[in-house]
């Protein structure tokens, strides 16, 4: 099985491009915050986090390989439909581009700091296929520095603005928000989970751990409310934000009457664009 055989939706299966939503709302978000002035750099910078991040989820499917035969036996590695020499390939290329475009970044700000932020996106995904995935704990807390906190403070350095107050609780808003709500991610998996990893769903079971998520969808709604009253975002950012809050909390009253993997993947992608919406709200 050679890479050519695999179909368009199989390639974007495998290089989860879907997935890189939250990351880029996040940058997005933290360079309105500060201003945009420069186009070129916004756009070299998107670039960097996405082909990091693809590099990182392609190492993900070799370390995942077991728990994807059980919980996403349709994806390429998983079926076969790519060889172990093809995806270590793309994960060198991928994450070589990335690292080459924030090293291009670096010299052109004239610092190293954007150079250094991508280093730690790529080695924290390193060590999130390695160790970090393991637990609920380390997983969600990895990905809400790589998928909120780096993205957004890359930004604040690309438009060489340095981090105020309210840009940093800000910040932490957004790795709590992220750390608890992705959480249910591992609805899904709970079956392959079993084999290697320790999740909310396998430690308290499925129906708990779906009133568990209804509880953490609930976050970003009053979070939005609460960064209203402390001055942090404007009328138009607390619209957008209860709006985009308020379907999170719908979609977690969804998985009530989910019991198809399919319908949990559904929702999980209504989730990413709900959330990238939210995250974006922090800046208007």
């Amino acid at each position: 099985m050679t890479l050519k055989y695999i179909s368009l939706s199989g390639f974007h299966s495998m290089l989860k491009v879907n997935r890189t939503v939250i990351p880029i709302a996040s940058f997005i978000s933290g360079a309105l915050i500060v201003g945009l002035s420069s186009i070129y750099l916004i756009i070299l910078s998107l670039l960097s986090i996405v082909f990091i991040y693809i590099g990182a989820a392609l190492l993900n499917d070799i370390f995942d390989i077991n728990i994807d035969k059980i919980s996403n036996s349709k994806r390429p590695f998983a079926s076969n439909k790519i060889s172990l020499e093809e995806i270590i390939t793309m994960f060198f290329v991928f994450s070589f581009l990335g690292l080459l475009l924030a090293y291009n970044i670096s010299t052109i700000l004239r610092n190293s700091i954007f150079l250094w932020l991508m280093l730690i996106e790529f080695f924290f995904g390193v060590f999130y296929s390695i160790i970090l995935s393991k637990t609920f704990i380390t997983a969600n807390g990895t990905l809400g520095i790589t998928h909120g906190v780096v993205p957004f403070f890359a930004a604040t350095q690309v438009m060489g603005v340095q981090p105020k107050a309210h840009i940093l609780v800000i910040l932490i808003s957004l790795w709590v928000i992220l750390f608890l709500t992705y959480n249910l991610k591992d609805l899904k998996d709970m079956e392959g989970d079993k084999l290697t990893r320790t999740t909310i769903p396998i430690m308290i079971g499925l129906q708990n751990a779906i009133n568990a998520n209804i509880a953490f969808l609930s976050v970003p709604l009053f979070a939005t409310i609460l960064l209203f009253l402390s001055g942090n975002i404007s009328i138009i950012g607390v619209v957008i934000g209860i709006c985009s809050g308020t379907v999170l909390l719908l979609l977690g009253f969804r998985l009530k009457n989910t019991n198809k993997q399919s319908d949990y993947s559904n929702i999980l992608n209504l989730y990413r664009i709900s959330m990238a919406i939210f995250i974006i709200s922090f800046a208007l």
